[in-house]
């Protein structure tokens, strides 16, 4: 049986965020992806909800998964589209946040906030799998605090940690 190696989370498209700079840094990280092994990847650009509109993000990664469309196939990665949305108190609110699924999936790749999660978080969390209908993927829980995890993963949300 074939395993697929897929990248969960990567920064890969050109000017959608920190990850790359241009289509150049973009095809520098897409051949390390083919010699590592990756037989696809989900682009994840940073969706900030207190600084983007939906509708914005949107246009801003189609257009730079555009440019790196060539690329893709040239290194022989599948792509799908997503986002990084960053988990804020009442994001289930957020009209259009299921448009930062994981390209046709119900899964919405959340970054946690950069401080002790509180009871009003969790229940954001909830909120987003129940009301919503979503499945949470927690990025880089390896970055944080191991309470906070353990405290997020009892909720039944997936995690993704990086490989280093």
């Amino acid at each position: 049986m074939d395993t697929m190696r897929i990248d969960f989370h990567a920064h890969v498209l050109p000017k959608a965020d920190h990850g790359s700079s241009d289509l150049a840094a973009s095809c520098k990280q897409l051949k390390e992806a083919r010699d590592a092994g990756v037989d696809l990847i989900v682009a994840t650009p940073h969706f900030y909800p207190n600084r983007h509109r939906v509708e914005t993000f949107l246009e801003r990664r189609e257009k730079a998964a555009k440019e790196a469309e060539a690329a893709f196939t040239e290194y022989s990665i599948e792509r799908r589209l997503g986002a990084e949305v960053l988990l804020c108190e009442g994001l289930e609110n957020l009209k259009g946040l299921d448009a930062l699924c994981i390209e046709n999936t119900s899964c919405i790749l959340l970054e946690m906030p950069f401080e002790p999660l509180s009871d009003r978080i969790l229940n954001t969390i909830y909120e987003i799998q129940t009301s919503c209908q979503l499945t949470p993927i927690m990025a880089h829980v390896d970055r944080y605090m191991h309470y906070d995890i353990e405290r997020v993963l009892a909720l039944g949300v997936y995690a993704q940690v990086n490989a280093s």
